[in-house]
């Protein structure tokens, strides 16, 4: 993949990502969306602490065999 295909696939993914941002802003309630934010930093911060253990698991695992 050369980086100009690499560049444009990032920054096409990057406008879709604001269009669909901006038309979910203009769609759903605030009252709606607060709701979901709440609940939704609640899932992230799991799914945070998840990957940092895998992570330390696979680099424990990496580094043992060394």
């Amino acid at each position: 993949m050369s980086y100009a295909a690499a560049v444009s696939t990032i920054l096409i993914a990057g406008v879709v990502a604001a269009f669909a941002t901006a038309l979910i802003h203009r769609r759903v309630e605030i009252d709606l969306r607060s709701h979901h934010h709440e609940v939704g930093s609640v899932v992230f911060l799991q799914l945070g602490v998840v990957f940092a253990v895998l992570l330390a698991f696979m680099f424990s695992e990496a580094w043992g065999h060394v």
